[in-house]
């Protein structure tokens, strides 16, 4: 099944059962797309041989800005009565669409509310940092401590750097 986009609505897999000559069911998945073709769920089911009927696995939500960038990426998992969260994932972007901050939070089913996991920061510059860029092509920069009060300790370089600045 497709919209009229062209875009999947529904999925399904079925395999040959030689016992019984015919096809049985095995996978399910189901789609959602906003008007600009950007996808806004994906939900995977499994065949239950024993109720006869499709069962939930997992499924994503996904959000979407007016630049359709996007900004939040959820999952949840069956548990065998309701769909309960599991992980959330939000994105924040500069006034170019570039991605500048991704939060990961995983879901506390005691006191049902989002705790975090890590965030990762982004920084884009329209300057040419770097001069020779196939240098740190296979490189790993790290910097710690994030947030920081006196100092900022830089690992992964090893370029003869004598300074490097900082701007807020």
């Amino acid at each position: 099944n497709n919209n009229a986009n062209g875009n999947s609505l529904l999925v399904t897999s079925r395999e040959w059962d030689d016992i019984n000559s015919g096809w049985k069911n095995k996978n399910q998945w189901t789609y959602n797309w906003d008007a600009n073709d950007n996808r806004t769920l994906y939900s995977y089911s499994s065949w239950d041989t024993t109720s006869n009927s499709w069962q939930g696995n997992y499924q994503f939500f996904t959000n979407y800005d007016i630049n359709e960038n996007r900004t939040s990426y959820m999952r949840q998992n069956w548990d065998g009565s309701s769909w309960v969260n599991y992980s959330n994932q939000s994105y924040t972007y500069d006034a170019n669409n570039n991605m500048t901050e991704l939060l990961n939070d995983l879901w506390d089913v005691q006191t049902s509310t989002w705790t975090p996991l890590n965030k990762y920061n982004y920084f884009w510059s329209q300057y040419n940092v770097i001069d020779n860029l196939t240098e740190l092509e296979h490189t790993a920069i790290r910097l710690y401590p994030n947030p920081t009060q006196s100092g900022l300790f830089v690992e992964g370089l090893d370029l003869n750097v004598y300074q490097v600045d900082i701007i807020n």
